[in-house]
């Protein structure tokens, strides 16, 4: 259980003790740290080794603990060792410095030195807020950076000294009063609490106590952004689990009650049958009898993990925003569903009752297990639980956008209403001949998409999730949670082609078995591979994220050199996936084999003719291919395919 503490606003005597702190400590400065990531880079509960001051630049989401700010164009934060960080980006890229340090009492005067922290240590303490001057902090962390990446003794003693000039800043700031300190996202953190803690006896009083918030503040706060009550999302997420315990389980009404949070077996009984319209014996063989008859339909099992969010396939704590429905709810076995109800409802009739007074339950009103689709027969729609709320959309809709999953649809046999256009080339896609002939639309013009007549929108994008919406069914999905057989899962419910989903699966396979052995056979099995893509002059990053990673490293199983995969594995390290390298240092990190993402050339980074690049075994052997960036961007079943098509014919051509 955590507790959120409103201490942010500093009182100038905190201040001033944390001053007189700072200023006896001993401060050893352990790492500087510079990345940029995108959503699908986020870091999920990063537990910082050491103390450490945070600096961001875009939109994202922190989460110190279990306090969860919104970080906005320029932001700072602190933690202390131990602090579980999360940064989620909400745009294309968000980039943030780390500094870890770490004290120690001081030689002398270790006596007033305990008593200090005491009364404050701020090498614990969380807080984040908007800096009055955030270019002084974003250059003196450059140049903290610049200095660090290179570890002569010279400028590791930079670094130190300019460390200090950084925590005088960020007292000036406290001091001086008029930062705006960000206030954590209440909402978020009820959530989270909820989702981890359904099962036990949780009251909204006491969620408010340990939020520091009032109880009707909060509830209104909840109400807008869930479109529920607190003790409404509360009933929801336990009627969930509990949907899933009467398919998969065999345990009592009341054993089912316990485990999930409710008063008492009564009480689950008359929400539930509230809730479901049937009661909970009922649902239990309904839907498992349509989960044994083969007959009407295959049933595709998607368990929700810890998170409340689904993983398609396997469960590995890793979500997705767009919440995809467990069983698949065609018409058809909506029809069967509410065929078998009725009989139920007229096999239970009492002979003091009439066929009158049974309220008939429908197919669009009946949810089977852990279904967060429904359907309405009638209207030919399907209704999609989303994070953005409930979307409506046709049962098979004919005109779709997509914001970077054209290769998706295609896949799937369906052709975008138009190129969203965001920016790629998309002449140079593994996709482009399926996208001939059609118009290439701004996604940022919405004229030209209400044009477009859509039937859904499918984006990434929050940003451009608002504004689709204003003009047809918009679906806001984040496929970075998920891997390949993931993502193509989750289309294929969205496209309401679940066995087709199975086909490209499959089809994927025989391709990556067949691959693999060819490998073998020609001796390539077991070699290394490096993909690199330019960063200036003189400077490549070496990444394991996009770029060719999903079918050279997770799909064929090429393995990275040594010494990438040593500082990857590193503490801490393994969360940035891309490693910026210096080119005199570059022989060491290469492998056998090298795919260079051609975004920036071999002539902007200064490698043409470049002796020590030269000098390496790869570039000798002529084992260098350049990968096209738009080609290898797009990470859906189809480019990955087409991806391997390109890997096999410079590996394995004569």
């Amino acid at each position: 259980m955590y507790t959120h503490n409103n201490s942010l606003n500093f009182t100038q005597r905190e201040i001033a003790a944390g001053i007189q702190v700072w200023n006896r400590a001993a401060v050893s400065l352990l790492d500087i740290r510079h990345n940029l990531i995108s959503p699908k880079e986020a870091i999920c509960n990063y537990r910082l080794p050491a103390s450490a001051f945070l600096y961001t630049s875009g939109k994202g989401e922190i989460a110190l603990d279990e306090t969860v700010y919104h970080a906005d164009r320029f932001d700072l934060f602190h933690g202390g060792k131990g602090t579980q960080l999360s940064i989620r980006p909400r745009q294309h890229w968000f980039e943030y410095y780390m500094v870890l340090y770490k004290t120690e009492e001081p030689p002398v005067h270790k006596r007033e030195f305990a008593k200090l922290l005491e009364q404050c240590n701020p090498f614990r303490q969380q807080y984040g807020f908007k800096p009055q001057n955030p270019l002084f902090f974003a250059d003196q962390l450059k140049k903290m950076f610049e200095c660090w990446k290179e570890p002569t003794a010279l400028n590791l003693f930079y670094g130190k000294a300019g460390f200090y000039p950084f925590v005088y800043a960020v007292y000036e700031e406290l001091e001086r009063g008029n930062v705006r300190i960000l206030e954590p996202d209440v909402v978020s953190m009820a959530v989270r609490y909820l989702e981890a803690n359904f099962q036990k006896n949780v009251t909204i009083q006491e969620l408010c106590a340990m939020l520091g918030v009032s109880y009707s503040h909060f509830h209104r706060l909840f109400k807008r952004k869930t479109e529920k009550t607190p003790q409404e999302y509360l009933i929801h997420r336990r009627l969930r689990a509990a949907r899933v315990y009467l398919q998969n389980s065999s345990a009592s009404v009341r054993e089912i009650a316990e485990r999930c949070g409710f008063i008492d077996e009564s009480s689950f009984y008359r929400l539930f049958t509230k809730n479901e319209g049937q009661s909970p014996g009922l649902y239990r063989e309904v839907s498992q009898s349509l989960m044994r008859d083969s007959t009407i339909e295959k049933v595709f099992s998607f368990p929700y993990n810890e998170e409340s969010q689904v993983s398609v396939g396997e469960l590995k704590g890793k979500g997705v925003t767009f919440m995809t429905n467990q069983m698949r709810s065609k018409a058809v076995i909506a029809a069967a569903l509410s065929l078998l109800l009725m009989m139920s409802a007229c096999g239970t009739t009492t002979a003091g009752s009439s066929g009158a007074d049974t309220t008939p339950t429908t197919a669009a009103t009946t949810q089977t297990a852990e279904t967060e689709t429904t359907v309405s027969a009638e209207e030919g729609t399907r209704t999609i639980r989303t994070a953005m709320g409930d979307v409506e959309i046709p049962q098979n809709p004919k005109r779709i956008l997509a914001t970077l999953m054209e290769g998706d649809l295609i896949a799937f046999g369906v052709e975008p209403a138009a190129i969203m256009d965001v920016g790629i080339e998309y002449e140079k896609t593994p996709y482009h001949e399926s996208l001939a002939g059609l118009s290439s639309i701004n996604a940022e013009d919405m004229e030209a998409v209400i044009a477009a007549e859509p039937d859904v929108i499918i984006t990434y994008s929050p940003e451009l999730y608002e504004k689709f919406s204003k003009i047809a069914p918009t679906l806001l999905v984040d496929a970075s949670g998920m891997d390949i057989y993931e993502r193509t899962r989750m289309i294929g419910e969205l496209l309401n082609q679940q066995y087709k989903a199975e086909e490209l699966i499959a089809a994927l396979d025989k391709r990556i078995s067949e691959l693999r052995q060819k490998l073998e056979e020609a001796g390539l099995a077991d070699k290394t591979v490096t993909i690199m893509e330019g960063a200036g002059s003189g400077e490549v990053w070496i990444t394991t994220s996009g770029r060719g990673s999903i079918p050279l490293y997770n799909l064929l199983g090429f393995q990275m050199s040594p010494k990438v995969e040593e500082e990857l594995s590193a503490e801490g390290n393994w969360l940035n996936q891309w490693l910026k390298v210096s080119l005199e240092v570059l022989p060491a990190y290469v492998g056998d084999y090298v795919f260079f993402s051609d975004q920036v050339s071999l002539d902007e980074v200064g490698l043409t003719n470049n002796p020590v690049w030269e000098s390496i075994a790869a570039v000798k052997q002529g084992h260098v291919y350049m990968s096209s960036f738009p080609y290898f961007f797009p990470q859906d079943i189809y480019s990955v395919m087409k991806q391997m098509d390109f890997i096999e014919s410079v590996l394995l051509e004569d």
